[in-house]
């Protein structure tokens, strides 16, 4: 059996397992054969919150699984600020994964907690999408989500942030992790979002990948700790 021969062979019967694939040679910018997306993001993509389960990192990984996603989502990252949570440090954790796309869900502990203007916010979110554009890596960035029970001063630094970041970035790597989300998306604290709220960013973080020619590849089982809708 030629070469060719058995690597459809083992690709059938893997159901695309990634043996054998060859990754777009437009997306595949380090040349490994891999197109690997880093979703890079603070508690609201990280792993460890048994009340969530997975996250919208995890449920993208499920529904494209030619793709290879690394979950780099850190409990209070920041854009702004120079500590190993903070600011530039984090991209240190980007760049060892080796990535071919970044996402980029920030912005909630720069608004909510350091009280950072919306200026200095997306202007931090810029410059990340700066560097990692420099080391021609593709790049997306989410809008910050709805900061529920926050006072209406910070509510409208949320939405002055996502117009900057709207006015800034083409509309397909944009990430839509604003609309369409309700309280019952959200934990009792209104800042984390539930299983049912990961969901929905996975279906907005989606439309980037298919703008970026990944190809969904379902049904699959809902990733583990995921609720039944």
């Amino acid at each position: 059996m030629s070469r060719l021969a058995s690597c459809v062979a083992l690709a059938v019967l893997l159901l695309g397992s990634g043996a054998c694939r060859t990754a777009p040679s437009r997306l595949d910018r380090n040349g490994d054969g891999v197109v690997r997306v880093v979703c890079l993001g603070d508690s609201n993509s990280a792993l460890g919150d048994p009340r969530v389960g997975d996250t919208w990192c995890e449920y993208l990984a499920a529904r494209f699984p030619d793709w290879q996603f690394v979950n780099q989502g850190k409990g209070f990252a920041r854009a702004t600020g120079d500590t190993m949570l903070w600011g530039k440090a984090l991209l240190q954790h980007v760049w060892r994964a080796a990535p071919d796309v970044l996402f980029i869900a920030l912005g909630t502990n720069d608004l909510v907690a350091a009280r950072q203007s919306p200026e200095t916010a997306v202007a931090a979110l810029l410059d990340f999408r700066a560097e990692a554009q420099r080391r021609n890596i593709e790049v997306a960035i989410a809008t910050v989500p709805p900061a529920l029970q926050q006072s209406p001063e910070l509510q409208a630094n949320i939405a002055a942030a996502n117009r900057l970041l709207a006015a800034a970035l083409p509309a397909d790597r944009l990430i839509d992790f604003t609309s369409g989300l309700s309280e019952a998306d959200f934990l009792p604290d209104g800042i984390h979002v539930n299983s049912r709220g990961q969901r929905k960013r996975a279906d907005a973080a989606a439309a980037t990948v298919h703008a970026l020619g990944g190809v969904e590849r379902g049904p699959f089982p809902l990733p583990r700790g995921a609720a039944t809708p």
